[in-house]
């Protein structure tokens, strides 16, 4: 049976799932969900990760930490990538929301920029929704998420943050999750036949806590599809939130907030996000996402702080 079949055949059942390699390659990568987490989603929970290593951290920062000078118009990508040079960083997430359009090379020049200073991209960080009320309106959010997959492909990015997208008015989120599942699993699909690898992040909508983001990944179960772990985003208890995505992280966002067990917006504590990271056994771009008032003062302080514990936290890797 071609897999083109296959996979709409599985999508027809609600059976949405990786091919047969597929999931093997997910159980060997990801680490076991937590007991009881399996029964609710549904979905086998993963096999431990084989070998025991240890993480291997790379430390970086989002563009979106400079947004309101970005949309401005009063700093570049460039100069994102130069600072980041300076504050010995290792990775750049692409903020894809104010690139010029239409891009006329700009992306080729930009590739290139980055390469020559040494930077590298822990990937593109992009809006995308799989929620649309019509089958119509779901195509055309489909063809714009696999536009920006080829856009990551063309500027030499290797993953892809994504969202699940709003609830249509009127709809639950009960009639959401089959053309949630369907979209990702299609996305996958069409990422992975070009080394793709995205990262649903924990944000808003339809995946905006552990367990919503969970349930998808593991109903989808392909290897090129994890979460991007926001440690503040969820609206409770974040930290905790943020633990349970982890053994799935595709990559990391960093913040400088979390919010506490009712809600409340408190200071972050970092060497306490850092044990979380360490424990799940995440290798991978840990990207500062500062979302603060004052990104001129605050962001280099951040920087060169995030850049020392990553170094750190290798270090204690090599010694164990």
């Amino acid at each position: 049976m071609l897999r083109r079949e296959f996979l709409n055949g599985a999508l027809a059942a609600g059976l949405v799932a990786g091919s047969a390699p597929a999931a093997r390659a997910l159980r060997a990568e990801r680490a076991p969900a937590k007991r009881g987490e399996a029964a609710a989603s549904g979905a086998p929970a993963p096999e431990p990760a084989s070998g025991e290593r240890g993480p291997y951290l790379r430390a970086g920062i989002c563009c979106y930490s400079y947004r309101k000078a970005l949309a401005a118009g009063q700093l570049t990508y460039e100069e994102i990538i130069a600072r980041a040079v300076d504050w010995e960083l290792d990775t750049v997430d692409l903020t894809v929301y104010w690139l010029p359009q239409p891009d006329g090379g700009y992306h080729q020049r930009l590739r290139r920029y980055a390469y020559r200073n040494g930077m590298h991209w822990s990937g593109i960080a992009v809006r995308t929704a799989f929620t649309g009320a019509t089958p119509a309106d779901r195509a055309r959010q489909l063809a714009d998420a696999q536009r920006w997959v080829d856009y990551a492909d063309a500027v030499g990015a290797s993953h892809v943050r994504i969202f699940g997208g709003p609830l249509p008015k009127g709809w639950s989120e009960a009639q959401a999750i089959p053309f949630v599942t369907e979209g990702m699993a299609k996305l996958a699909a069409y990422a992975g036949e070009r080394g793709i690898t995205l990262g649903v992040e924990n944000d808003f909508g339809v995946t905006q806590t552990a367990g919503q983001v969970l349930r998808y990944v593991r109903a989808v179960n392909s290897p090129w599809l994890g979460v991007n772990a926001d440690s503040f985003n969820s609206p409770i208890d974040s930290a905790a939130q943020f633990a349970r995505c982890l053994p799935y992280a595709t990559h990391v966002h960093l913040k400088t907030q979390v919010h506490d067990a009712q809600g409340r917006v408190r200071p972050a504590d970092w060497n306490r996000l850092f044990a979380l990271i360490e424990a799940a056994g995440y290798r991978g771009s840990v990207s500062l996402e500062y979302e603060g008032n004052d990104a001129a003062a605050d962001v280099p302080r951040y920087a060169r702080q995030l850049s020392a514990m990553v170094r750190a936290a290798n270090l204690r890797r090599r010694a164990a």
